[in-house]
């Protein structure tokens, strides 16, 4: 991966000029499923030490005709990384996902992250509720000493879940019970179907209302 200098990126501007490391290259307008696309460090036996997503470390800058995933070099610590990626694309309303991937190996004794923000899910995504930077650390270092993690891929070999983003959410769990609320869990569900019922509800009495106002004029 290429490692260079830039002025700004898409979202925002940190200095004059800074050092960044190239992650991803792909088509201009590129469109990201946040909740797959995400960057783990491993250490020298290839356990996984740290991630960052979008709201953690990876930024994006459109550059001419491409979409440039990049993360500040001082973002990120010492070690062999790998990315994964899922591009979204919507045809004839029906959504598409592409998994894309790299890797490459950042040098010098950079060992600990820097990390200013305690809630960088809430603060930077549209939905959901998610817990603190400093809970979802302690979730995923448990999972990480976990005979059942996926130490390359980031998932909970039980459930089949992407742990390194379902130990961000507030209303999610360990199927060992190792963290999280299963009771919060199982409300949060109930309540969210609750919801859904009641729209479905007032779906069926507006089509029924409109079905009798057509029959009289």
């Amino acid at each position: 991966m290429n490692q260079g200098i830039l002025i700004a990126e898409q979202n925002g501007t940190r200095g004059a000029r800074v050092n960044t490391i190239e992650i991803f290259r792909s088509e201009k307008n590129t469109i990201w499923n946040d909740g797959k696309t995400f960057l783990i460090v491993f250490d020298k036996k290839n356990n996984q030490v740290a991630d960052y997503d979008f709201s953690t470390g990876l930024k994006i800058l459109e550059k001419d005709n491409e979409n440039i995933v990049f993360i500040y070099e001082d973002d990120l610590i010492s070690g062999k990384w790998k990315f994964y990626g899922s591009k979204v694309k919507v045809i004839e309303e029906k959504v598409f996902e592409t998994r894309v991937e790299s890797e490459g190996f950042q040098d010098g004794n950079i060992k600990k992250r820097k990390q200013q923000d305690e809630e960088p899910w809430n603060n930077n995504r549209v939905r959901g509720k998610y817990v603190s930077r400093k809970e979802r650390e302690k979730r995923i270092r448990i999972c990480r000493s976990c005979s059942f993690f996926n130490q390359n891929e980031g998932f909970c070999e039980i459930n089949g879940m992407l742990s390194i983003e379902t130990t961000k959410h507030e209303t999610s769990h360990c199927p060992e019970s190792k963290w999280g609320d299963i009771k919060k869990t199982s409300e949060a569900l109930v309540s969210q179907k609750e919801v859904e019922n009641e729209i479905n509800k007032d779906q069926e009495k507006f089509n029924e209302d409109l079905e009798r106002y057509l029959k009289e004029i």
